[in-house]
């Protein structure tokens, strides 16, 4: 990754990889990279995404649908997009 991940959701969980696995379940007939599973992008909007973890966590604590991307938007100033 060129940047920093940005943080979009605050959960607290017992089992973090048994969630991240079961939306990996959820998403994976939208992998972005079909080649390489270890890729772990899929198509998803945000709303998507918060309902599919408000629907496994059962709370959020925090959940962001606008990055930061603080590197990402200072690259854009600095090439003049």
């Amino acid at each position: 990754m060129p940047f920093n991940f940005d943080v979009h959701a605050l959960f607290f969980s017992e089992n973090a990889s048994g969630i991240e696995a079961q939306m990996h379940a959820r998403l994976a007939d939208r992998r972005v990279n079909l080649v390489n599973q270890r890729r772990e992008f899929f198509y998803a909007t945000p709303a998507e995404a918060k309902a599919h973890l408000m629907e496994l966590t059962g709370n959020l604590l925090q959940y962001d649908e606008v990055p930061e991307a603080l590197e990402y938007r200072q690259s854009l100033t600095q090439s003049g997009t």
